[in-house]
């Protein structure tokens, strides 16, 4: 039997799941931001003047060994904005540290929160990069189908 207090209930169920935003209930796997938080492409000048000494990243053209290859890591952009504001150490395990000869420091002081934001864009999107859209002989026979590269 259906109750003025159900019914109260089933409101306030009806009203919290509308007023919930669609992004809260996005899946969260940090696979692909829905939109980068900066700009790329300044970013990839910051990384190769910034960075590029200490990391290898085949899209910057750098060869660094200090640090970590970046061409062989997956990481989401928030990762990427943390290991860069509080310093390397902050995203690795201590078995990851322990490889290092050095650690990288922290930029809070000393790149602007903008200049973290368009360096982080940078590096995500060199390290993941778009499917290709079109087969090696031309526009893919099936839509949707990504060709191997």
């Amino acid at each position: 039997m259906v109750t003025g207090a159900s019914l109260r209930v089933l409101s306030a169920i009806l009203t919290i799941a509308a007023t919930v935003p669609a992004f809260a209930l996005a899946d969260r796997s940090g696979t692909a931001p829905r939109r980068l938080v900066g700009d790329p492409t300044a970013g990839k000048a910051l990384f190769v003047s910034t960075c590029g000494l200490c990391h290898k990243l085949r899209d910057a053209k750098t060869a660094g060994t200090i640090g970590p290859d970046l061409d062989q890591v997956s990481l989401t952009q928030a990762t990427i904005m943390k290991a860069i504001t509080y310093g390397g150490s902050s995203v690795m395990t201590k078995a990851q540290v322990a490889k290092y000869p050095t650690q990288m420091v922290p930029y809070k002081n000393v790149l602007s929160k903008q200049e973290i934001h368009d360096l982080s864009a940078y590096v995500y999107k060199a390290t993941h990069p778009s499917p290709r859209k079109t087969c090696p002989s031309g526009p893919c026979p099936v839509p949707g189908y990504v060709a191997e590269v």
